[in-house]
């Protein structure tokens, strides 16, 4: 059995049945008869901007929908959860749900592509599933 992930926006995963048309080298049939949600991870990115990205603040909306526009353009599976404007060491935080940590370092990849000087991409669990992960120690 094979897994296929489809969509975008919406992950679904389908069973493949193996045929012999797929051993020889031809797509596999796809059953659509059982559609399953396919769990996302969250991730917070924090950015750090150099001086000359940031630039004018009144500007700052501008680059932040072309960042934006080339982010959901390149991973599209993405969902957007939040976007803060921090005081402290950090300028921004995004809250998002990623398939996996590959899509989440291309986020990050082009983040620091865009101006930023630092981008830490952090994993998180919801309280609740970290209460369940601790009652099986």
């Amino acid at each position: 059995m094979r897994i296929l992930k489809h969509g975008q926006g919406v992950h679904l995963r389908f069973v493949l049945r193996l045929t012999r048309f797929e051993e020889e080298g031809l797509p596999p049939i796809i059953s659509k008869h059982y559609p399953q949600e396919i769990p996302m991870a969250t991730f917070i990115l924090l950015t750090k901007l150099s001086a000359s990205s940031f630039g004018n603040p009144r500007n700052r909306e501008q680059a932040g929908r072309k960042w934006f526009t080339e982010v959901k353009k390149k991973c599209p599976e993405v969902k957007w959860i939040n976007h803060y404007a921090l005081l402290g060491p950090f300028d921004f935080m995004d809250i998002y749900e990623a398939p996996d940590e590959h899509v989440a370092a291309k986020v990050s990849m082009i983040t620091m592509t865009k101006g930023a000087v630092k981008a830490e991409t952090w994993s998180a669990l919801q309280y609740k599933d970290f209460l369940n992960v601790v009652k099986g120690l």
